[in-house]
């Protein structure tokens, strides 16, 4: 199963959100990994996030970032669609904070830089419930296939 980078998935981002609703349901393809996405909550622990789990946070607008501004020009000129798309510009795919310190930061793809921000966050908490509330697959499907091929 191939690593995949921030920047290949949004290289290829419309081909994930095409591909959606297969991807969420197949859990091979829903559980491949990602480069330095995960989240991270004191005390919780540490969590591996996979291409499903991102698609899943990113497409229903739960782990994204509202841009605080943008020109004049690009609003006058834009259609209602292309506005919202310029307020979801930052895509969360890396969280670590702590519950007891309130010490959050993210690290985030910006749309509109074509590149990595941090940024920090009010709370850490609120993003973990999300995630913790999303529904996965089932991983046994990806290791009974290959049980079933070295059985043979």
């Amino acid at each position: 199963m191939n690593t995949l980078s921030i920047s290949q998935i949004f290289s290829h981002f419309s081909l994930y959100q095409k591909n959606y609703l297969s991807i969420i349901q197949d859990a091979e393809q829903y559980f491949t990994p990602v480069t330095e996405a995960f989240i991270e909550l004191w005390p919780a622990g540490r969590h591996q996030l996979y291409l499903g789990d991102l698609l899943q946070l990113w497409l229903s607008e739960k782990w994204l970032i509202e841009k605080t501004h943008s020109s004049i020009l690009d609003t006058l000129s834009a259609t209602p669609q292309q506005i919202h798309q310029l307020k979801k510009d930052q895509y969360i795919y890396q969280i670590a904070g702590s519950n007891l310190s309130g010490r959050n930061q993210a690290k985030v793809w910006s749309a509109s830089q074509q590149d990595v921000v941090s940024v920090p966050l009010d709370s850490a908490f609120k993003f973990y419930c999300i995630y913790k509330g999303m529904t996965r697959p089932q991983k046994h499907h990806i290791n009974s296939g290959k049980f079933l091929k070295s059985a043979i």
